[in-house]
């Protein structure tokens, strides 16, 4: 599913509570709960962030999750241009909703302050505007996700999924036979693979590869919003010339800590990227080239015959040395390939890295995920060790699960 693309089409609004985002596999059902944790999480690009009128917006606290009638969220304090302003925020897929809703004339609303909306508005719609006359600022979110939407609502079902048991289409699916399975999780895999690839064709329309390469593979090491704060503030050329002071880093942005291991810290992860400018200050060129003489790989559903076949080993191995100077190891390197690299280099290139994006060893995933696999008749074959594109199946098939 080509989120980019499908998201800048029309999309279906069931009701104002539910996006289906239609694409060439089928639509996905997207509840506006997704909107409203994206913003309470704030866990979007928030770097010079600007309403529809053009001020700049800073969020200090993105407002209490208001579980009653009213606005999305209370209590909310936000800087437009330079005037602190406490109200609340109202969250919408299109400003039409806001009407829809009959907003307009319900005084719970007088005191939005701020009005999030994934869509623009259309050429002709009104501005939104409250009983008491007041109209507030509309800030456009779909530019400052990190991510598909989709993959949004697969961390979402991922959150929501307590008992694989309880859940029908999983159980439904564990009785299928071997191929079958295969076929589902193969198809679910390619699902996967488009919104990959059409999340990176988008975000390189925003910028330079190298630039896009530098901002993704900082994002993949966690904590994606500091992360890309800092790629923006530092773009690569910079960051290359005079390295930034990491304990400055670590003070002047919000990090998340709380529960983290040592292995996993901010400071950590930004030791590694920086180790990696140090010593390969071009990299994304570097595997750009590396990339255009990657092969047209065959298709094949055998991942053991894959490996052997392509050198998947020696060519990983020359990736980590060559390109990444053995910064990132382990599940954090197949990582940055999955969510990153292949599809940065297949968007830019036009080059089809499905096979190989497949076939690699998986990044990091959810315990569940390896659980139900165990569940399959999949991982009990000479054919089939796990690998990206089961892993990458079965997360969509937990979309799946909760969409139905």
């Amino acid at each position: 599913m080509e989120t980019t693309r499908s998201l800048e089409q029309q999309p279906v609004l069931n009701n104002s509570d539910l996006l289906e985002i239609q694409g060439p596999y089928g639509p996905i059902n997207v509840p506006e709960k997704i909107l409203q944790n994206i913003w309470h999480r704030k866990n979007f690009l928030q770097h010079n962030l600007t309403t529809l009128c053009g001020k700049q917006v800073k969020i200090l606290f993105p407002g209490r999750l208001n579980t009653v009638e009213g606005p999305d969220f209370k209590e909310a304090r936000i800087q437009i241009d330079n005037e602190i302003i406490s109200g609340d925020v109202e969250i919408h897929f299109s400003p039409s909703d806001w009407f829809l809703h009959n907003h307009q004339n319900d005084p719970n609303y007088n005191n939005v302050i701020l009005h999030v909306t994934l869509f623009l508005p259309k050429p002709d719609e009104l501005p939104v505007s409250t009983a008491s006359g007041s109209q507030p600022e509309t800030l456009h979110l779909l530019p400052l996700l990190q991510q598909s939407l989709e993959e949004y609502a697969t961390e979402e079902a991922l959150s929501s999924i307590k008992d694989i048991q309880a859940i029908h289409p999983l159980q439904a699916f564990l009785q299928n036979g071997e191929e079958d399975q295969l076929r589902i999780l193969t198809e679910n895999a390619h699902t996967r693979w488009n919104q990959k690839c059409a999340f990176a064709k988008y975000r390189l329309s925003k910028a330079s590869f190298k630039e896009t390469a530098h901002q993704m593979a900082l994002e993949v090491l966690g904590y994606r919003a500091p992360m890309d704060a800092i790629a923006h503030e530092y773009p690569l050329t910079e960051m290359a010339t005079t390295l930034p002071d990491i304990e400055e880093l670590l003070e002047n942005h919000s990090w998340t800590l709380s529960g983290i291991r040592p292995a996993n810290h901010p400071k950590k992860r930004l030791q590694q990227y920086f180790s990696l400018i140090r010593h390969n200050p071009t990299w994304p060129s570097h595997w750009l080239k590396f990339a255009e003489s990657l092969p047209q790989f065959s298709d094949t559903q055998d991942t053991r015959a894959f490996r052997r076949e392509s050198d998947l080993s020696k060519r990983q191995s020359d990736i980590k040395e060559t390109i990444l100077k053995h910064t990132l190891s382990g599940t954090r390197f197949h990582t940055l390939l999955i969510d990153a690299l292949f599809p940065l280099a297949s968007a830019h290139l036009s080059k089809d890295l499905f096979n190989l994006w497949f076939h690699t060893h998986p990044g990091d995933h959810p315990d569940k995920v390896n659980q139900f696999l165990h569940q399959t008749h999949l991982l009990n074959t000479n054919s089939h060790p796990i690998s990206n594109g089961l892993i990458q199946g079965t997360l969509h098939l937990f979309l799946q699960s909760q969409a139905l």
